[in-house]
């Protein structure tokens, strides 16, 4: 199983000239560059160049300054899993929420998001809140969760995408132009690709195992099915960035992702699993 942006919050340059990244889908996202960074004190500020930023809401980050240098900042809003014991987990028990799963990989609660309470929950104590304190736009993930709470049951997976589709369209209907970017969700790009200013796609080429607490490089074969996922979001007009994860000693062979990556059209970032904003490639 590869690295997801959850696992941050369970504890969560210049090789080649830079593809320049226009105004993208339904949102703005003018910048050159990717940036993850999920500590309480993202390290935004050595960031030469503009940069879209995917940041921990809570975190303690100078909006403002990081707006006159051209950066736009994404907020993280988890779907479908919740950290266990985590402040957000907490919220969601006191709006009656229900764990109806658990993911031991990442220790986290899988919410029912069938739940009458669970679109409001999303729109009102997430995207509200980050959008309120000067966040450009929205960064979704675990969205591809529900096919572990759906198993083999495939009507009732259609039902948990149905649901994730409406929250996200309704976000959109209530702050139109915010940037909206999603974490893979595949299925739902057809439908929402209106509403998108880009989808991420983690682990292309290299990836970390949380089962052996081991970086580890893709077979080709495995890339080869990214590469194709990645076409795809491409034939559908929304821009692609892509997050690798590696080990600072493995630089060399982040900066060759990069330029792979590069290569296919994507804004790459590579860096470690813990997500706190270590830059393995490019090199700042």
């Amino acid at each position: 199983m590869m690295v997801s942006f959850r696992d941050a919050f369970s504890g969560f340059r210049r090789s080649v000239p830079l593809l320049l990244v226009g105004w993208l889908g339904a949102g703005g996202l003018r910048a050159e560059d990717l940036y993850v960074d999920y500590s309480p004190k993202p390290r935004v500020q050595r960031l030469t160049r503009p940069t879209v930023c995917i940041l921990d809401p809570h975190a303690e980050v100078d909006i403002a300054t990081s707006h006159e240098r051209g950066h736009r900042l994404l907020a993280y809003v988890s779907l479908v899993e919740v950290a266990q014991g985590s402040a957000v987990d907490g919220l969601a028990q006191r709006h009656g929420l229900l764990a109806v799963g658990t993911n031991k990989d990442w220790n986290s609660h899988l919410l029912d998001i069938l739940s009458p309470g669970w679109a409001d929950f999303i729109i009102d104590q997430c995207a509200a809140p980050a959008l309120a304190k000067g966040y450009d736009g929205l960064f979704f993930d675990t969205l591809d969760s529900v096919e572990r709470l759906a198993g083999a049951d495939l009507p009732l997976l259609k039902r948990y995408q149905s649901a994730l589709a409406k929250v996200i369209e309704q976000i959109a209907r209530r702050w139109p132009g915010k940037p909206l970017v999603v974490n893979r969700g595949f299925a739902l790009l057809p439908r929402l690709k209106s509403h998108l200013s880009g989808v991420l796609i983690e682990s292309v080429y290299h990836s970390f195992d949380p089962a052996t607490k081991r970086y580890r490089v893709l077979s080709e074969a495995d890339s080869a099915w990214v590469e194709g996922r990645i076409r795809m979001v491409q034939n559908l007009g929304l821009k692609v960035y892509a997050v690798d994860y590696a080990s600072p000693v493995q630089r060399a062979d982040a900066l060759r992702a990069v330029r792979r990556l590069r290569e296919l059209g994507c804004i790459p970032f590579v860096t470690s699993h813990r997500l706190n904003g270590d830059i393995v490639a490019p090199v700042p």
